[in-house]
């Protein structure tokens, strides 16, 4: 087994950094990371990949545009839908005849929205299925909301990580408020696992009860008690259920 940095290119002649982790398996893991994050800032993302790995699966981690190490630009849903299109038809090439989808937070709605015919199935842990019930000045700073109102985009400032700064497009917003649960998830024909904590006050989980009825039927849910959006004292949990569900 073995772990390779790859560098992809999307349709719009963007580079996209991701790591592949190979084994002798027919089946291979996708993971999507979370809003404004990147492959390896969240440790349990990258310690999801490391027990898929240990398991006998491939497994593949990168960053969307904008975000990590991957080429700048303005964050919009769009952009992140054509990230991970781009990043399917390469494991395509590979010729891995079983393509599972795991994605976290936003990555999980990027997940959802590059569902096709041949996606084995689709793992999410805290999704986002449906539009904010919250106000933006809830979330943003009144600097940020001035930026987005004169400039189209807010600008968010970081010391711990790869880059200093990511942008978010106006698009984004605009995108994320648009989102239709029972028309996003409709279509979706393959098991899907949802794994929500019952404390989390960022995507609430009832969005994932709810989703669930609208699912597969061989889909299921799962939600961990007192756990917050980022599994925070509970990713053993999350760990094992992530295992234990595709074996």
């Amino acid at each position: 087994m073995s772990i390779k940095k790859e560098v992809i290119k999307n349709s719009r002649d963007k580079k996209l950094v991701g790591d592949f982790y190979e084994t002798d398996s027919d089946t291979v893991v996708i993971m999507s990371h979370g809003f404004a994050e990147n492959r390896v800032k969240f440790k349990l993302f990258s310690d999801i990949a490391t027990d898929l790995h240990k398991n006998n699966l491939n497994v593949f981690t990168f960053d969307f545009c904008g975000c990590g190490e991957s080429d700048d630009e303005n964050l919009t849903i769009s952009n992140k839908i054509d990230d991970l299109k781009a990043v399917i038809d390469f494991i395509k090439s590979k010729k891995l005849s079983k393509i599972i989808l795991l994605g976290y937070s936003l990555g999980g709605l990027i997940s959802l929205k590059n569902y096709s015919k041949d996606i084995y199935s689709i793992i999410l842990l805290a999704p986002v299925t449906n539009k904010i019930e919250y106000s933006l000045d809830k979330r943003f700073s009144e600097k940020q909301l001035k930026e987005l109102k004169s400039y189209g985009r807010i600008t968010l400032k970081s010391k711990n990580d790869t880059r200093k700064e990511i942008v978010i497009d106006k698009q984004m917003i605009e995108e994320r408020n648009e989102i239709n649960q029972e028309k996003l998830l409709k279509n979706i024909n393959c098991p899907t696992f949802i794994i929500h904590g019952d404390k989390d006050y960022t995507i609430p989980c009832i969005d994932s009860e709810n989703a669930i009825s609208l699912l597969n039927k061989d889909s299921d849910i799962e939600l961990v008690k007192y756990a917050d959006h980022r599994f925070s004292g509970r990713e053993k949990v999350v760990r094992g259920k992530i295992i234990d569900w595709i074996i």
